[in-house]
């Protein structure tokens, strides 16, 4: 048997382990997403507007930053910057040069891609700790700029940019839509061939490169992806939302969200940020109100409870949640196959 046969067999051999894993997730996705679009019927504005809304725009986020973290392994706490400028490119154009709403919308994931590319050149000469706090860097940077008096002509300094949002159903939809397409994307890429050079970076960027792979454009490229998916997020959060300002665009304590949530639901497993998203809006809007109760100063201390929470899903659940039941669910089959 010669390597174009050989090849072609491992080719057919992947197609159908990619089919079945895709038929699985749309198992899933179909009925969720349909239960997702009737709610809007059954619950009122304000748990649509703020709860659900915030809790696909925060899982959309964790999903973007996934693409890079949990497939090639790069922990990047600038993350949010590109879900910021997203938000700010589409209140700009929409208040300042006074074109529609949907225009900003659709330059955001662009504008973002186009900086994702020029941060990408410093950054990727960075790794590890370095190459995380440069993100921290970027993070604080952006707020001083967008809030500075030179650019408040642009961005209104610490006020930011709002108007009377009418509509929160619309967004909504926009918000939902993007999720899907997101986990689409990325159950795509999971067994691609640009999602396999993404792993093997993950692994040994030297075996990586020394096998063929570009490494710094499959990075780049993994960069500019992650970061137009969360521009794009950003643009409809402020759509949904009404308002972005320098604090709610490039809070310190912002950056650590999309973390959070791909950690606590397990990185690279694509449903798990879409968890640790859940499991986060349920601790903000409801845990602590129940917590306060008994510890009243719990409320002012809500990044404190969710951090708790991380630690402890850390110590008894080191790959995430969704990560953790697959190693289990692997070990049992081993020790199954073993006991026959």
């Amino acid at each position: 048997m010669d390597e174009s046969e050989l090849g072609s067999k491992r080719r057919r051999g992947l197609l159908p382990m990619w089919a079945a894993r895709f038929k699985r997730a749309l198992y899933l996705l179909i009925p969720l997403a349909i239960i997702a679009a009737l709610l809007p019927s059954f619950l009122n504005t304000y748990i649509i507007g703020s709860v659900i809304f915030l809790f696909i725009i925060y899982s959309v986020l964790a999903l973007s930053y996934d693409f890079l973290a949990g497939f090639a392994g790069y922990m990047n706490l600038g993350h949010i910057v590109f879900f910021g400028i997203g938000a700010y490119v589409a209140a700009i154009i929409f208040k300042k040069l006074a074109l529609p709403l949907v225009v900003g919308v659709i330059a955001a994931p662009l504008v973002v891609a186009g900086f994702a590319l020029l941060f990408s050149f410093p950054l990727f000469r960075l790794k590890g700790f370095y190459f995380a706090v440069a993100g921290l860097a970027f993070v604080e940077l952006s707020n001083l700029i967008v809030a500075s008096m030179n650019a408040q002509p642009i961005t209104n300094g610490f006020n930011g940019i709002s108007f009377v949002q009418a509509d929160v159903i619309l967004p909504y939809y926009a918000a939902l839509a993007l999720v899907v397409l997101s986990i689409l994307l990325a159950l795509g890429i999971a067994d691609s061939k640009f999602g396999l050079a993404l792993r093997s970076i993950r692994e040994d960027e030297e075996v990586a490169d020394s096998v063929g792979i570009n490494v710094p454009r499959t990075k780049r490229l993994a960069l500019i992806m992650s970061g137009a998916i969360a521009g794009l997020d950003g643009a409809v959060y402020f759509w949904g939302r009404g308002a972005i300002s320098p604090s709610a665009a490039f809070g310190f304590d912002l950056a650590f969200i999309p973390i959070t949530l791909a950690l606590m639901g397990g990185t690279g497993t694509i449903f798990g940020p879409i968890l640790g998203g859940a499991i986060y809006i349920y601790l903000q809007y409801y845990a602590i109100s129940f917590l306060a109760t008994f510890l009243p100063g719990m409320v002012y201390f809500p990044n404190a409870t969710t951090g708790l929470i991380l630690i402890i899903v850390g110590l008894f659940a080191p790959r995430g949640i969704v990560g953790s039941l697959r190693v289990q669910r692997l070990f049992r089959r081993l020790y199954v196959e073993m006991t026959k």
